[in-house]
């Protein structure tokens, strides 16, 4: 019996990678880490690492003529398949698949993000500007962490790329947990200057 192809139009609830199960007929958002054609007896098939905030997953799909050529590494797509296993691993069977317009999804469903409260993050760091008492200082800092514009991208970036802190929010994280060593070193070293401190972190 033929394959039905899985929606890729809404109808279709979006799984996540982290809760697929074999057997399911399943509509995912991924980003595509790599893409590669690889060649068998029956013709040419495509291999896709696609990952999401909860995990990654092999994509392969027969039909290379039906791949989009803007589906390269970095794309966030929108793919409809079924779910098998092969060699101990998921892998998803793609059978319908697009580029997803950006109105579809948001980023921190696609990758990892900091489970700390970012809002309480953001006031922790604009409070420590303004109340750094020395004026050129002050200045200095209060124009990026007072800054909305700046802000809003500040609070989205990684720390890292594959080391610490390597998710969305992570530059926040980790700059707010350099304050809080930073307040530990202060009360030993009382004499330290503390606007300078403060403001090297």
């Amino acid at each position: 019996m033929a394959q039905t192809p899985a929606p890729t139009n809404g109808t279709k609830a979006p799984s996540k990678i982290g809760s697929l199960a074999i057997g399911d007929h399943a509509v995912i958002f991924a980003v595509v880490r790599s893409a590669e054609v690889k060649h068998a007896r029956n013709g040419d098939f495509l291999v896709l690492s696609l990952a999401d905030s909860t995990g990654q997953v092999i994509g392969k799909k027969w039909d290379t003529n039906a791949v989009p050529p803007t589906i390269t590494a970095g794309t966030v797509v929108k793919v409809g398949g079924e779910i098998e296993e092969y060699a101990g691993a998921l892998n998803i069977i793609i059978l319908q698949m697009r580029p997803a317009k950006p109105e579809e999804y948001s980023m921190a469903d696609l990758v990892p993000a900091t489970a700390r409260d970012v809002v309480q993050m953001r006031e922790k760091l604009q409070a420590t500007a303004v109340n750094i008492t020395d004026p050129a200082l002050c200045a200095l800092v209060s124009a990026f962490f007072l800054d909305d514009e700046f802000m809003a991208h500040y609070v989205q970036a990684p720390c890292s790329e594959n080391f610490n802190h390597a998710y969305l929010g992570g530059l926040m994280e980790h700059t707010v947990e350099m304050l809080s060593i930073a307040e530990t070193v202060l009360s030993i070293y009382p004499a330290a200057n503390g606007d300078l401190v403060r403001a090297g972190v």
